[in-house]
């Protein structure tokens, strides 16, 4: 708890949009894609929505294990297409959000998946146990996931 309140602190909206921004504004023009996991995950989708710049400053999103995503107003202005890996026993992007988020972006004009990886837990996209089979393959297959997406 002592070192997590100023690291959130030091990591609000209010001083991470503007880095964020600011680094995607630099890339060179072309096929961007966005990968965020856990307190990232909420950027990549950020970053994702036309709100979120003049511009569109990418052209997809995948988030593994998002937290701190608030529905709908992190998700409902999604102008590219995106993907979510969410583990099933996940408090943080519960399955329940999963399926409210299906449920706003279903009528949307672009590509969206979000895949449930049953028994995974928060963090599995990154922090896997490469010597136990089942997490080792829902890593490999969230890995599968991001380039699905990048390939449409």
């Amino acid at each position: 708890m002592y070192t997590m309140v100023p690291w959130f602190w030091s990591h609000r909206q209010s001083v991470t949009i503007p880095i964020v921004k600011g680094f995607l504004e630099k890339l060179p023009k072309g096929k961007i894609g966005v990968a965020g996991f856990c307190w990232g995950g909420r950027y990549a989708l950020l970053a994702g929505q036309k709100s979120s710049a003049d511009e569109l400053l990418v052209d997809a999103v995948f988030t593994g294990h998002p937290s701190m995503v608030s529905i709908p107003a992190d998700i409902n202005e999604l102008r590219v297409p995106a993907s979510i890996a969410v583990a099933s026993t996940d408090s943080v992007y519960s399955p329940k959000m999963a399926k409210d988020t299906e449920k706003l972006w279903k009528d949307k004009d672009v590509k969206t998946e979000i895949v449930i990886y049953e028994g995974a837990m928060h963090g599995f996209c990154v922090r896997g146990n490469m010597n136990d089979p089942q997490e080792k393959e829902h890593m490999q297959q969230a890995v599968e996931q991001v380039i699905k997406l990048c390939i449409c």
